[in-house]
């Protein structure tokens, strides 16, 4: 993941005006024309712009941008039965941001818009960096509340052709990196670092390690799928228009992928707040240190991950899951 996000930073930061420009795209059209302005975000993807509609610069994209709000949409739905923390529906929150702002984003192609696409990213990488790290002290958490604040205070304040805004977006785009391959690390370390068993009473052994190390492969792989997807939409993008015999939309197939990724994210952090014992509601560890919950992983349909937890009172299942049951 580290090698990749080398080439990701680079494309993105640094090097954006040869590899996310593609102005040609929108020269034919006069300005008079452009129903929410010129274009001025700093990146221009592959896909061929205001083609189909002058409302929207880029109907594919802009479709599946629509991914990212299925996520919080799935999320709650699927664990509904939980008593979920705060932060968990937070993320889910931050999530569902993003897709609105990658939705007027690739609709306009406007930078305001583009900002709005790539804040709530950074939020949420801020508070999946403050769970794992189980930074629960009010002030740790009110200095990065402060700074996330500050860093869209002056994106927005701060002309965007000018230096300083490049500065901070160049500050942000690098620590959003260290951050993201954190959270990798960290959530690797706390599965190896787990029972390899919880005992159920009633049915008796779950292995739940294994369970938690097959939930972060499955999100480790979406996400190293999506960046190699947009990595070479970006720099192929001459070759895959004029070279194939339709263009892949590579960028469309990136938001299907980091849009899963972020669920199989949520949902691995999920399961390690709920071994922890840090979820609202549940009572993860007895007087003498052994788990009281079983916490499993499901698939429903095979594909799709759920987290789910079952509390139990000396020895047996809560009173309110005996009538469940019954």
């Amino acid at each position: 993941m580290a090698f990749l996000c080398c080439f990701t930073i680079t494309q993105y930061c640094f090097q954006h005006d040869a590899y996310l420009s593609h102005n040609e795209d929108s020269v034919q059209h006069d300005n008079t024309t452009f129903v929410y302005g010129p274009p001025n975000a700093e990146f221009d993807w592959c896909e061929r712009n205001f083609l189909w509609s002058k409302f929207v610069a880029e109907p594919v994209n802009t479709v599946t941008g629509l991914f990212f709000i299925v996520v919080p949409l799935l999320g709650e739905a699927l664990h509904k039965d939980l008593p979920l923390p705060w932060p968990a529906h937070l993320t889910l929150f931050f999530t569902g941001l993003i897709g609105i702002g990658t939705v007027l984003f690739h609709a306009t192609l406007r930078y305001p818009a583009q900002l709005l696409d790539e804040l709530p990213i950074y939020y949420l990488i801020l508070l999946i960096v403050l769970e794992l790290s189980d930074l629960e002290a009010t002030a740790v958490r009110s200095c990065v509340s402060v700074w996330a604040t500050t860093l869209t205070v002056l994106l927005f304040a701060i002309p965007q052709d000018l230096f300083l805004h490049e500065l901070v977006r160049g500050i942000m785009s690098c620590t959003f990196t260290v951050c993201f391959i954190y959270t990798f690390y960290k959530i690797s370390a706390r599965a190896s670092a787990m029972k390899t068993t919880t005992v159920d009473a009633a049915a008796g052994p779950t292995d739940f390690k294994p369970q938690v190390q097959q939930l972060f492969r499955y999100s480790f792989g979406f996400f190293v799928v999506a960046e190699v997807c947009w990595l070479i939409d970006n720099s192929q993008c001459p070759t895959l228009r004029t070279s194939l015999p339709f263009y892949p939309h590579l960028h469309a197939v990136w938001h299907f992928f980091a849009a899963g990724g972020m669920y199989g994210l949520w949902c691995c952090v999920l399961a390690l707040k709920w071994v922890d014992g840090k979820a609202t509601g549940s009572t993860s560890r007895s007087s003498d240190g052994e788990s009281t919950n079983v916490v499993e992983v499901e698939w429903c349909f095979g594909v799709v991950p759920r987290i789910a937890v079952r509390g139990r009172e000396g020895g047996g299942l809560k009173e309110g899951e005996q009538k469940k049951d019954k």
